[in-house]
């Protein structure tokens, strides 16, 4: 999700970050780990509970890395 390309429209950007948000819900259901990050509209607030999902998840064993 992070780093983007050059050139990348809004609208594929936009489907990465949904698909990429769906992945860390499907994680945190998987490991019982609580969050609130698809209720919260996108935005500040939607970016900050990302981060704090992504550091709650690789406490919790799972390997968050970026694509080759």
């Amino acid at each position: 999700f992070y780093g983007g390309h050059p050139g990348r429209s809004w609208v594929k950007s936009e489907a990465f970050r949904r698909a990429y948000d769906d992945a860390l819900a499907e994680g945190c259901q998987a490991l019982d780990v609580h969050s609130d990050l698809l209720d919260l509209a996108p935005g500040t607030d939607r970016d900050a509970e990302r981060l704090r999902v992504e550091h709650l998840l690789a406490d919790a064993g799972l390997v968050l890395g970026r694509a080759a």
